[in-house]
């Protein structure tokens, strides 16, 4: 065998394949034999320097610099797939290796193809049978193993002799990068928990935030390692309430801005508050109803704020200063005994307001000329829900009288009248496309009916 060789291996690849060359030559470089083969002075103890050329050569005679690596290589590494079958230049270097008297240093590293016709270039493939190359099969018996065969070949050695030790080194080096990525992961998680505690009582949203980015969301199969000190402050951060909005009563209702960055609150305690969602904080409170607020909500442009009351009041606030812009009350009815307003809600286009009051009438109120428009009645009992359809020609409302009603937007006639719930009607919504109800009942049911 000759060792006076420059290159001890030259890669022979097509264009496609140069990630494969790539893996092969930095492997073949950094690759050391097993301590069991340290002092033996008649096999080679590293396979440096590797050739691989950086750029498709054109069909024809081979460039000097080419033609003289492989001269000065000891072994050749064909990597084998149907691009390389069809290249003129690999086909080339294999021909020019076999001129050279060594056909037994050639090593096919097969990466795509089923059968040697496939990814064999032509050169290999008319070799006679007694100097066929044997190679690794990267596509079947996957890289590590093709690798070690192409190593064991050139070394001439058994591959049970290196794959053994392969697969313990390789174990070994990867243990090794989890213990120095978990301590990395360790010293981060640290980090975070100090930072997350120095502001849990300005901000334990962001600080509960922080802390969940740095904690396994596993146990059993962690991503990453269980810091203590970091979930001690998730528990800290949970404990301080900087994130959670407290009303001085009950709270009846709370929903989103259409763009979602933003919360509104309608309490027992007759106010309206405001949440940002991305800090959890407390933008603001707005107060101006005279009892228990009901019901609040954005518009759907998201520019006003619409919340009704007790106090037979419906008001429209300005989204961006939250200042009251107008004031619609209730009808007043003689011998009124229950004025309170349950639910107001905004037409799709945001033309019209309707909203379900506690004698059993729909108001509905007229944006654009800024009255109320007309009074639908035909409930025998407090209306808790009224909801427009998504076409705005139909409203439904859910009464305490177990009754779902479909009226008329333009004429306030009743369309139909749906019976089935055994209780009060707590809750009504139309489908998306207009051709369904949903109803929530104290009957304990949910039921769905068809429009039609």
């Amino acid at each position: 065998m000759e060792e006076n060789k420059e290159y001890y291996a030259f890669i022979s690849y097509k264009r496609e394949d140069v990630e494969w060359a790539i893996w092969l030559q930095h492997e073949l470089e950094h690759y050391h034999l097993p301590t069991s083969f340290n002092g033996r002075t008649d096999i080679r103890q590293e396979l440096r320097p590797v050739f691989r050329d950086i750029d498709e050569l054109a069909a024809g005679n081979l460039p000097e610099q080419i033609k003289l690596a492989l001269e000065n290589s000891q072994n050749l590494i064909v990597v084998c797939s149907p691009q390389a079958a069809a290249s003129p230049w690999v086909n080339q270097e294999v021909e020019t290796f076999t001129s050279l008297g060594r056909t037994d240093r050639i090593f096919p590293f097969i990466v795509e193809g089923n059968s040697p016709k496939e990814f064999f270039p032509p050169a290999l493939l008319a070799l006679p049978k007694n100097e066929e190359r044997l190679g690794g099969d990267a596509s079947k018996q996957g890289r590590d193993i093709a690798f070690v065969k192409v190593v064991a070949g050139m070394l001439g050695l058994g591959f049970d002799s290196l794959w053994n030790r392969y697969e313990k080194e390789k174990a070994e080096e990867e243990r090794k990068q989890r213990e120095q990525r978990d301590k990395l992961l360790i010293a981060q998680s640290r980090f975070v928990a100090e930072k997350a505690l120095s502001i849990a009582e300005d901000d334990s949203y962001l600080a509960r935030i922080l802390l969940l980015e740095v904690l396994p969301m596993e146990i059993r199969h962690p991503s990453r390692p269980l810091v203590q000190e970091a979930e001690k402050a998730l528990r800290i951060s949970s404990i301080i309430n900087s994130a959670v909005i407290i009303h001085d009563d009950g709270v009846n209702s709370a929903t989103f801005s259409p763009d979602g960055k933003r919360i509104v609150t309608a309490s027992l305690d007759n106010t309206i508050r405001i949440i940002d969602v991305a800090t959890g904080k407390l933008i603001n409170i707005l107060r101006g109803h005279k009892d228990m607020v009901s019901y609040a909500t954005y518009s759907p442009n998201g520019k006003d704020i619409l919340s009704c009351s007790y106090d037979n009041t419906i008001r429209i606030w300005d989204a961006d200063n939250e200042d009251e812009k107008k004031v619609m009350e209730g009808p007043q009815r003689l011998l009124q005994i229950l004025s309170w307003i349950y639910y107001a809600v905004y037409s799709p286009n945001a033309n019209l307001i309707a909203s379900a009051h506690a004698e059993g009438y729909i108001c509905l109120w007229n944006m654009a000329a800024d009255c109320q428009l007309s009074i639908i009645e035909g409930h025998a009992g407090a209306i808790y829900s009224v909801v427009f359809s998504p076409d705005e020609k139909q409203i439904i409302s859910a009464s305490e009288d177990k009754t779902i009603r479909i009226w008329d937007v333009e004429t306030g006639c009743q369309l139909r009248v749906i019976e089935g719930h055994s209780g009060a009607v707590y809750s009504v919504a139309f489908s998306p496309d207009g051709k369904q109800i949903i109803s929530a009942s104290e009957d304990k049911t949910i039921r769905i009916w068809d429009v039609e």
